[in-house]
């Protein structure tokens, strides 16, 4: 039998749009449809990071992965009950999250650092007993809940995607059309410092002082500030020296694999210094110490040689170099003088460039530079700040003995020899 639908007639076509229209409109407010990632730095959240959503919403809780942080901001507006026309009528409200102080800050950072990638998740929950929740499906859990992804970025994020593609570009720059380029990394840093980083940072006004930048140890390095290279008279190579080399080497291995040059021959140099800090004691020279796994590659492993240096300070006003793998100046037994110990800093970081540059046709040297350039005054006035964390174990009495971190370290020229047939 045929269904028949009764003529509804105009007083029955109005009450039905009654019914309908206002169903549609509840359906469309409360669907959740899908919600925008936003993205916000994280100083905002000092003075209060704002976001609009319905006014019958609450905050529930706030997390960074698994991690709860709903304890780090501020709650005074989010328990506030809506009135009756902002909750029916589905008006929206800004939720501000803001932190509770500084220590709050530092602590939200230290979470984003140990959970990289992860958002601020933000959820959200309608917690009133309301008519409509009575009709079948609008009581849902998914209707009343919602989740606000907030990616927060953070000017070290930004302004380390900036220093790499700088890098990136400089080195392309100056191996791309001509023969014989010399790539000084010192100089590459000084050309950034100046061109790229000072203007961006700079730039940031408010956000310069941004908890990242304390933690911040590519900046610092690039600076020549607090963070050691080496280890405190030893000769152990730094995590943070081995990632800012390996973006070179990848650079440089790139550029070499799409130039579409003929003939393409690296040179590496580098020269290792020291702090002023004398060696007291025979330092022993083990693989095991260098902070280097791989030593399958490298030909006469640990036989370390050097010239034109005697006891701390180099003899004339430029340091020799030694041809790896050649067997020539005076053999490294054990580290008795910074003169030493400068020659195997060096050789360990030309060792590393070795298996990472994985290049059979380059050709590799090394120098001992002594004891880095610059006065006692200066190294005492170091001290403290520029105390690696290693060096901190040390009781304060001690700290007079030792000279400054960022001394400890090492000059790497690459030069291209590059032609092209045409």
């Amino acid at each position: 039998m045929a269904l028949k639908l009764l003529p509804l007639g105009k007083g029955g076509l109005f009450a039905l749009l009654l019914v309908l229209l206002p169903t549609a409109f509840l359906i469309y407010r409360i669907y959740p449809a899908s919600t925008p990632t936003r993205t916000a730095y994280l100083k905002e959240f000092e003075a209060g990071y704002s976001f609009w959503e319905d006014a019958r919403f609450k905050v529930k809780d706030i997390s960074i992965g698994e991690k709860p942080v709903i304890e780090l901001f501020q709650d005074k507006d989010w328990l506030k009950e809506p009135s009756w026309l902002e909750y029916y009528f589905f008006r929206e409200k800004p939720i501000t999250l803001k932190i509770n102080d500084s220590v709050s800050l530092e602590r939200l950072h230290m979470e984003l650092v140990t959970h990289p990638g992860e958002p601020l998740k933000v959820c959200l929950q309608d917690n009133r007993h309301a008519l409509w929740k009575k009709v079948p499906g609008f009581g849902s859990e998914a209707l009343n809940n919602r989740v606000v992804e907030i990616i927060i970025k953070m000017p070290c994020e930004e302004l380390t995607h900036i220093i790499f593609e700088s890098m990136d570009s400089m080195i392309r720059e100056r191996i791309e059309k001509a023969t014989d380029k010399r790539i000084d990394l010192n100089e590459l840093f000084e050309m950034l410092l100046r061109d790229t980083i000072r203007p961006y940072i700079d730039s940031l006004r408010e956000m310069k002082d941004d908890p990242c930048f304390k933690t911040f140890q590519l900046l610092k390095w690039i600076e020549g500030e607090d963070v050691p290279r080496f280890a405190f008279g030893k000769y152990y190579m730094k995590e943070g020296l081995k990632e800012l080399l390996n973006h070179v080497v990848s650079t440089l291995k790139k550029e070499r694999a799409q130039s579409g040059w003929d003939r393409y021959n690296l040179k590496v140099k580098v020269i290792g210094y020291t702090d002023e800090a004398p060696v007291e004691s025979e330092i022993a020279i083990l693989t095991s110490q260098s902070g280097i796994q791989d030593w399958s590659k490298i030909r006469r492993a640990l036989q370390i040689h050097y010239d034109a240096c005697t006891g701390d300070t180099l003899d004339g006003n430029s340091p020799v170099y030694i041809d790896y793998p050649m067997a020539k100046g005076k053999q490294i037994k054990k580290i008795k003088n910074n003169c030493e110990l400068g020659a195997v800093r060096a050789y360990i970081a030309m060792v590393y460039l070795i298996n990472e540059l994985d290049w059979n046709d380059a050709e590799y040297s090394y120098a001992t530079g002594g004891i880095s350039p610059g006065s006692k005054d200066e190294d005492r006035r170091s001290l403290g700040d520029g105390t690696a964390p290693e060096d901190k174990e040390h009781d304060s009495d001690d700290r007079d003995k030792r000279g400054d971190p960022k001394k400890r370290r090492i000059n790497i020229e690459f030069t291209v020899n590059a032609v092209k047939s045409r």
